[in-house]
């Protein structure tokens, strides 16, 4: 058994070698097409870990604890999730953490919101816009501490008119107060990625549910044409002409990309208005 305290004394030195072993000791197949890939560097996992200060952590791909151990250090207690039931099976067989609890499920499906006072993840890239989207609307929290492939993660506090901004960016801006800490190189995790890697801070914003709803559904509609002017996107995306959108003043002749998420804001609640969204 793997123990908090006996991990504490030998966590400078051997996370890599603690990955490498449990892998070839229980005969884990990493799951490529799961994003699986393993934190191993220490101080990576202390850097995350010093931003938690006691109550209630989800951790979302706990994995086999390489982060985990960290987490339950400074937290009253861990609640943590993986995909991957041979891992869940492991962790929870081989590893004893009395503050921790680990679910075997889909954290994009999990039906329970918390509250909980932090959200941690090393996000693989297949489902990131789905976490944002989730923790957006589904769960209840204070502050996250996420790490993302480092193009997507700029894609988060990408400004207006940038080539990066697009509609995860309204999302996470209406959402989310989004802060960069950390680039992170592919050598902190094994198997080693091909692309270097961004730990965001994220601190929850109080909007409705039902708005970023909307939100989401209407940069459904208008991001496809994200060059062309919003009178342009209205009419192929909503088939609204343009006499009926005169409403919206100056901005039908913006283009999509360079409108701020607080305009796309205003421009879904006025069509709401208007019977026409």
């Amino acid at each position: 058994m793997y123990n908090l305290v006996g991990w504490s004394a030998i966590s400078r030195c051997w996370l890599k070698k603690y990955v490498k072993d449990f892998l070839r000791e229980n005969r884990v197949v990493i799951r490529k097409k799961l994003g699986q890939s393993f934190l191993v560097d220490c101080r990576v996992a202390r850097y995350v870990a010093d931003f938690i200060e006691g109550g209630v952590v989800y951790e979302i791909g706990c994995g086999i604890g390489n982060l985990t151990f960290f987490l339950a250090e400074k937290a009253e207690y861990v609640l943590g999730v993986e995909l991957d039931y041979r891992l869940a099976h492991y962790f929870r067989k081989k590893v004893g953490l009395e503050n921790v609890d680990v679910i075997n499920s889909d954290a994009i499906l999990l039906r329970f919101n918390g509250p909980f006072d932090y959200v941690v993840s090393n996000v693989p890239y297949y489902i990131s816009s789905d976490i944002i989207v989730k923790l957006c609307k589904d769960i209840d929290f204070k502050i996250g501490i996420l790490t993302f492939q480092k193009e997507f993660a700029e894609r988060l506090y990408a400004i207006p008119g940038t080539s990066s901004y697009g509609r995860i960016s309204v999302i996470a801006s209406l959402c989310f107060t989004v802060k960069p800490l950390m680039t992170i190189g592919s050598s902190a995790f094994f198997p080693r990625p091909k692309v270097n890697s961004k730990i965001l801070f994220i601190e929850k914003k109080n909007i409705e549910k039902e708005i970023i709803e909307g939100v989401e559904k209407l940069t459904q509609k208008i991001f496809s044409y994200r060059k062309r002017k919003l009178s342009f996107a209205l009419e192929k995306g909503l088939g609204l002409k343009k006499e009926e959108i005169c409403f919206l003043g100056d901005l039908i002749n913006r283009r999509i990309f360079t409108l701020s998420p607080e305009e796309i804001l205003y421009i879904y609640k006025r069509l709401r208005e208007k019977g026409l969204f």
